[in-house]
Parts: structure tokens; sequence; C-alpha cells
């Protein structure tokens, strides 16, 4: 019987306790960082197939959704992370909420009336609003490398606001002018989250804040004005919880998307040992986005918007490049 005891113990030993091999960061990290760009694009996609459902009601179930996340991470780790919390720290996440808030509004917006490829390019934009913002608010050093940059996502920026009326030299052409409306909002949400970005790290270096609590003030924030919002707008919210099961299955999908891009993006930061790789390989989303709307939409984007969107994108991945 001991020899029997003895030798399930030199199989224990020998197998059970053997280390599992680990994937390589080489591999791994990249792997995580291109899913992260496929999970935003893929969330962008859901929000367009349930394009008819109106603004605020998609803001109420995505920022519902990602709440419960919240909650929940909260809830396992037992409210410990409100210990970094300070009095002076509150109405910087107010501040952040709106402006996420804001964002959210924008992005969603452009994604439901741009076409995709486009609207998930604009949103690229966000790196050079956070150099020029870091300097106009928190005095961050801003060169020449940065005003090239940001003349680079202007000259994009031109050519997709431009692309849907390229045949015409009529200044006040209505494409024209709706097209152009629909690009500064998308501008509006790159920027509002850059400036989100940018108190998100001050709270973080400065206050030591809980990305945790970061996460959950924001997504509470949202959600309680998307709220107020249909409130508002649509004298209650009948109409979001009379919506069809399709749409909330769509909703509720790009919101786990969405979540699921951020974790992913997260892990890819982690595991790579330089950070802009990560960033520059999230850029992906800018293809993918492209392809689905080729194959999923049959909208066959322009050369100008094309080319918008590779100037928007190369200009991306040099901050990301400088910013290491």
């Amino acid at each position: 019987m001991d020899e029997r005891n003895n030798a399930s113990t030199e199989f224990i030993d020998k197998y059970a306790k053997k280390p599992r091999k680990r994937t390589s960061s080489t591999i791994a990290g990249p792997m995580w960082s291109i899913l992260s760009g496929v999970l935003s694009a893929l969330s962008a996609t859901l929000l367009q197939l349930a394009a008819g459902v109106p603004l605020f009601h998609t803001i109420v179930v995505r920022c519902t959704v990602q709440l419960l996340a919240a909650v929940v991470v909260l809830w396992a780790r037992g409210g410990s992370d409100f210990a970094t919390v300070k009095r002076r720290t509150l109405p910087w996440l107010a501040l952040r909420g709106l402006v996420a808030f804001i964002a959210f509004c924008a992005n969603d917006y452009a994604s439901t009336t741009l076409p995709l490829g486009e609207a998930i390019a604009i949103r690229q934009t966000s790196p050079i609003f956070t150099a020029f913002l870091g300097f106009l608010f928190f005095h961050e050093p801003v060169g020449g490398l940065e005003i090239l940059l940001a003349g680079m996502c202007w000259l994009g920026v031109t050519l997709i606001s431009s692309s849907q009326a390229a045949d015409s030299h009529d200044d006040l052409n209505p494409d024209l002018t709706t097209k152009t409306l629909k690009v500064t909002v998308a501008i509006v949400g790159a920027m509002s989250a850059a400036l989100a970005f940018l108190v998100v790290g001050k709270l973080s270096r400065r206050d030591k804040v809980s990305t945790n609590v970061l996460v959950f003030v924001r997504c509470l924030v949202t959600t309680v004005l998307s709220v107020g919002s249909n409130v508002v707008f649509f004298g209650g919210m009948g109409d979001v919880i009379n919506m069809t099961g399709l749409n909330v299955i769509l909703l509720v999908t790009s919101a786990l998307c969405d979540l699921g891009s951020n974790f992913s993006l997260t892990k890819g930061l982690s595991m790579s040992k330089v950070a802009s790789h990560s960033v520059i390989l999230r850029n992906s989303n800018v293809l993918v986005s492209f392809l689905i709307q080729i194959v999923v939409f049959s909208d066959f984007p322009t050369m100008q918007s094309l080319a918008g969107a590779a100037v928007i994108v190369v200009s991306g991945v040099v901050t990301a490049v400088n910013s290491r």
C-alpha cells in the first residue's frame, strides 16, 4: 500500500506539478492587441446594424451593460478599490464621466451615420488631440513633430469629409455639407475621448485612483446622463423597455465587444515589451472596419476615403512610436 502511495506521489511530482508552458509574450502581446482592434470594429458594426434605434436609446443600453460589468468587478474585489478615492478627486471623476458621455454620443452618432471605415479612422485622431489638450490644460510639451502630425490628421479628415461629393464643385452641395457635419461630430468624439484620457492620467498619477473605480464612475455617470436624456427628449424609458429583442441583442453584444476590446488592449499593453506596438496593432480596426464595410454593407469606399484613413493611421503610428 505504501509503495502504491509513493508511486502516486512520484507521478504527481513528475507530471501534475510540472510547470505549464507559457505562451511567449512576443506572440501573445500582439495577438491580444489585434483582437482588441477586431472587437472594436465589430462593436461599431453591431451598432450600425441597429442604426434604426434612436441615439440615446443605444447609449442607455450600452452604458447600462458596462455599468453592470463594472459593479460585478468591484463586488468581486469587495469594494476595496474605493479606498483610493479622495474628496478632491470627486469633481474630476464627475468631469471624466461627463466628457465620456459626450464622446459616447458623438462616436455612436458617427458610427451609425458615416461609413464604418471612415468613422473608425477618424477615431484614430484621438492621440493628436491628447497631445494638444495636454499642452493646453496640463502644460505638457508639444514639439514640431506633434504639429506635423496634427497637420496630417487634418489632411486625412479633410479627404474623408470631402469624399462623398468629390465630383461637385459647389461649396453648398447638400451632400458635402451633411458629410462635413457628420465628420465634425466624429472629431468632437475623438477630442472628448482624448480629454477623458487626460483626466484619467491625472487621477491615476496624482491621486492613485484605482482603474476599477475610474471605470465604475464613468459608467455610472454616463448611465445616469443617458437615462436623463431619454426622459428629456423621449418622455421616459418606455421605448427603451419595449425595444425589439434583436436590437437589444445587437446593442448588448456591442457593449460586450467594447469591454472585450478594452480588456484585450490592456492585456496587450501588459504583455508587450514596447507599449506603442500594442497601440499600433490596435489600428488594425481601421482595416477590419473597411473590410466589413465592403462585405457586410456592400459600401465601397472612395479613393479619397482610403487615402484620408491611411494618412490618419500613419500619423497615429508615428505618435505611438514617438511616445514610447
